[in-house]
């Protein structure tokens, strides 16, 4: 029943007026995995497949106000907010014209005897079409933890959520084509937002390059890390530098850090000047992984 209330909630917020917000923005970058594809109709032309790696992003202003009357929940309708996941050469996202990505959370629920675990949702239901016509009705990202600790107030967070504190954490979309429907799950394996620190050290870090000008790119890892593989991506497509591969182990050091070495990444990155934000992720034999972006400019 409270569930329900909530999604009712989430969804009248959806057709108010939103008040004025101050614009401090927060974007939080995703990456995942497709973990549950549904297209028995080819709406999508083959092009998602199971275990395809998916980037992603939503942004919404921090001092929206919170329009739910319970202490417990927390509703923000932001019309000003965005969203977007990026399957291969595909894009899902918000609609630029009216993007009313909607922030609802529920926290403590526990504490007025919910039956449902808290969660944070960020939603949109008005969405640009695929480029074959297909529509996206329903894109949501879903943050809950099932032991009722996280999120703790109904704030909302003014950075990426720590996936450590939730056990189900994934992005879903629902859309259709002449009747026909497809929906499409992704586990979320890593979020970051900007301020939010990291085990994995990236040098050179966010810098300014000329045309020419060569350099090798190190990758720092935590100490006793036992490295299975990293990859380096751009818009969410891989770039060729990855270990094994085109980088390699550098020599022991005396903190015992783990230490990727990419050379003359210069020669692997787009020609042309610009700003570019390349997000490396390096996965241990352990199953879990470091991702970190970094941002770069080149100019001629």
């Amino acid at each position: 029943m409270k569930n329900t209330a909530k999604l009712l909630l989430a969804a009248s917020l959806l057709t108010a007026a939103g008040a004025a917000s101050a614009g401090e923005f927060v974007t939080v970058e995703i990456k995942g995995r497709v973990q549950g594809l549904y297209d028995p109709d080819n709406v999508l032309g083959g092009q998602v497949t199971e275990g395809q790696l998916v980037t992603g992003e939503y942004k919404y202003d921090i001092h929206t106000p919170d329009q739910a009357v319970s202490p417990y929940s927390g509703g923000y309708h932001m019309p000003d907010a965005t969203m977007k996941l990026v399957v291969g050469s595909l894009v899902f996202q918000s609609a630029a014209e009216a993007p009313f990505g909607m922030v609802s959370r529920a926290a403590s629920v526990a504490a007025i005897g919910g039956e449902s675990p808290p969660e944070f949702r960020v939603m949109s239901y008005t969405n640009q079409p695929l480029p074959n016509g297909a529509t996206v009705e329903r894109f949501e990202f879903e943050f809950r933890d099932s032991t009722g600790q996280q999120p703790a107030t109904d704030a909302l967070p003014s950075a990426a959520p720590n996936l450590h504190s939730f056990d189900y954490h994934s992005a879903f979309v629902y859309g259709e084509l002449n009747g026909h429907s497809y929906s499409m799950r992704v586990e979320i394996e890593s979020t970051y937002s900007d301020g939010m620190t990291s085990d994995l050290v990236i040098s050179p870090g966010k810098s300014t390059f000329v045309s020419g000008q060569r350099f090798d790119v190190a990758l720092v890892l935590p100490a006793g890390s036992q490295i299975a593989h990293a990859t380096a991506s751009l818009d969410g497509q891989p770039l060729p530098m990855s270990f094994p591969g085109s980088c390699n182990l550098a020599p022991p050091n005396l903190q015992n850090r783990p230490t990727i070495i990419c050379p003359d990444a210069h020669l692997q990155l787009p020609e042309a000047a610009g700003q570019y934000r390349i997000h490396w992720e390096v996965e241990l034999i352990d199953g879990t992984s470091i991702g970190h972006p970094v941002e770069w400019t080149f100019i001629e």
